[in-house]
């Protein structure tokens, strides 16, 4: 790094400035492609967004959950919370607990662990019928029906 540093050091000011131009160059570009991006975005997902904007904008990379301001930090906790995304997601979520304490571990050990959990699990969600993985599919279903409800009902009390 302090010979990249030093070879900026040796540039002269003609030289630099090109390298100035490029980065503005990248950034007016980059910030053309989020306005692209923002435009695409779902009426909804558009709403979300302004509201969050709105309570404090949060830059990329400047900002981390502890820093937010209070308002901001109250409003991402009174998001709805999003469902699994698939039946399996959710089987995992159900029976890993249980997996866990069978294997009776903790801290580090369950991080090492984890594998061994994971291939147990997988080779349950694997054992199950179509019927009783359809259950599983089919709650997942409500459960997102039942977030939907709920985002829409958030962000039209907001705006």
């Amino acid at each position: 790094m302090s010979d990249l540093s030093s070879q900026w050091r040796s540039l002269d000011a003609a030289q630099k400035a090109a390298y100035v131009q490029k980065a503005e160059s990248a950034k007016g570009a980059a910030e053309a492609e989020r306005e692209r991006h923002i435009a695409a975005l779902a009426p909804r997902q558009r709403a979300i967004l302004d509201l969050l904007s709105a309570n404090g904008r949060v830059e990329r990379g400047t900002k981390t959950r502890r820093s937010l301001s209070p308002d901001l930090k109250l409003l991402l906790e009174e998001l709805p919370k999003p469902p699994a995304s698939s039946g399996r997601a959710l089987f995992f979520k159900e029976r890993m607990p249980a997996v866990i304490a069978a294997q009776n571990v903790a801290g580090r050990a369950l991080f090492q662990a984890m594998p061994t959990i994971m291939r147990q699990t997988s080779s349950e969600w694997a054992a199950l019928s179509e019927a009783e993985r359809s259950k599983y599919n089919e709650k997942v279903k409500s459960e997102r029906a039942k977030f939907e409800q709920a985002l829409d009902a958030f962000v039209k009390a907001r705006i």
